[in-house]
């Protein structure tokens, strides 16, 4: 093929080298064995493949490839999606969207405190963009949402994800909801009331109001 041809003549004819377009033919082959093993969804060989390409090109530019990459490397060998999107986070500084996507894929693989952190430092950068702040707090707000979708409404971890949830979207009327009533539950109506209060004054409809009245009712103030 053209590569095969165009590194024959590098090797033979070394002052040329220079003038033959290898890495742009080393790239459109590798994303084209990619693109057959993602297909055939062959992790190994992903694997392989993906480790080859440090060797001759910047896996930035390969970032789109890469994300599909991890999600099939994701199911049988966790450790090895951890390692690509790790990469991408140490070798792609200024490629906000593949940041962000390597973000969402290290959720599968990073305790919650772990993942926190890794967005804290994201967070805490003073060279990023204002749109990749925005990006990050979406993105944290998308995954506390799933989390909270895999736990039970009234257990502590729902507790600590409302909270997250408050402190990114103080507004967010479900998530307030949600701990106005888990207080409620748990007979903490000096806890419960303000919340329930604050919800039935941004007219938020009948469950805000129907806790501050249960809530007033239990402390005898109706």
């Amino acid at each position: 093929n053209r590569l095969d041809t165009a590194e024959l003549y590098a090797q033979k004819m070394p002052a040329l080298a220079a003038q033959l377009p290898l890495e742009s033919l080393r790239e459109a082959r590798l994303r084209r064995d990619l693109n057959q093993a993602l297909l055939a969804r062959e992790p190994e060989r992903i694997w392989a493949l993906w480790q080859e390409a440090v060797e001759y090109t910047s896996r930035c530019h390969l970032v789109d490839l890469s994300l599909r990459t991890g999600a099939v490397l994701a199911r049988p060998a966790r450790v090895r999606s951890q390692a690509t999107y790790d990469d991408i986070l140490s070798h792609c500084p200024r490629l906000w969207d593949a940041r962000i996507g390597a973000l969402f894929g290290l959720q599968t693989v990073l305790a919650p405190a772990e993942l926190s952190a890794l967005f804290a430092r994201e967070e805490g950068k003073s060279d990023v963009p204002a749109s990749y702040r925005q990006q990050l707090r979406k993105a944290r707000l998308d995954i506390l949402r799933a989390r909270l979708g895999r736990v039970a409404a009234d257990s502590a971890e729902a507790q600590s994800l409302y909270t997250a949830i408050l402190a990114l979207a103080p507004d967010e009327t479900n998530a307030g909801l949600n701990l106005a009533w888990w207080h409620y539950r748990r007979g903490e109506d000096a806890e419960a009331l303000p919340r329930f209060k604050a919800l039935y004054e941004r007219h938020t409809g009948d469950s805000a109001a129907l806790g501050l009245t249960l809530t007033y009712a239990r402390m005898g103030q109706l």
